[in-house]
């Protein structure tokens, strides 16, 4: 490595920090690769040694998360006990959590307007199709195991998990537009409690659980997101 120079994978994330940054802000097809190696102070051979194309890039910023969110879901399911719905419930709410956490109330409002934009369509997509992928595995033993236990009665074992798996993709979707506007003032616990009850439904019919067995959130941790945004909303406006 030469002298001075940043070890690989710290000059790569350190890359993969900005353009995240900039896709979010202004959409993936409105930003050019010219203006990630500006604002990471590199030469342009540089960036182009870490990824050959601005498609590469993408499918960088979208692998690395998708990677981390696996990981750290993995390994605080690897252990679960109880029986297949505990550890559905289980499952889901850790995906949530970890996903808020990401939120930090401060950049709360500019990260989901980003999300939801149009113009973050394509980023959106592989978001979801590289989860979809990487989560469907965990997921899809967790309903073998309930259908062994007589606990699930799933029309189809083969395929349920993916498709389940893009179920929650979409209404984790509108749940972002809910939380918009919750912090906008047009909504708030009985808002996110009508949304639980509904998604819930949705999973335990296709699951063939017991109606009320899914508790896919936790409604505390959504609220108190919520008013941690009311909370920004307030601060904001009177600056």
């Amino acid at each position: 490595m030469r002298k001075g120079a940043k070890p690989h994978e710290v000059r790569k994330n350190e890359i993969l920090d900005r353009a995240q940054q900039i896709f979010f802000q202004k959409g993936y097809d409105e930003t050019t690769v010219q203006e990630v190696i500006d604002t990471v102070g590199i030469a342009k051979g540089t960036f182009y040694h870490y990824f050959p194309s601005k498609e590469e890039l993408l499918e960088g910023v979208i692998l690395r998360y998708a990677k981390r969110l696996v990981q750290e879901v993995n390994e605080r399911t690897k252990n679960l006990s109880g029986n297949a719905i505990e550890k559905i419930n289980a499952f889901c709410q850790l995906s949530s959590e970890i996903k808020l956490r990401e939120l930090n109330p401060q950049v709360a409002m500019a990260l989901l307007q980003a999300y939801c934009d149009q113009k973050n369509i394509l980023l959106r997509y592989k978001l979801t199709e590289k989860t979809v992928e990487l989560l469907k595995p965990i997921f899809e033993e967790f309903i073998k195991e309930g259908a062994k236990e007589g606990a699930l009665s799933p029309v189809s074992v083969e395929g349920l998990a993916e498709f389940l798996m893009r179920v929650q993709a979409i209404l984790g979707e509108e749940l972002y537009r809910i939380l918009l506007r919750i912090q906008k003032g047009q909504g708030g616990a009985r808002l996110l409690k009508e949304f639980y009850l509904f998604y819930e439904g949705v999973l335990e019919r296709l699951l063939g659980a017991p109606p009320g067995s899914l508790k896919l959130f936790s409604e505390e941790s959504l609220e108190r997101f919520a008013e941690e945004l009311r909370k920004e909303k307030n601060v904001n406006e009177s600056h």
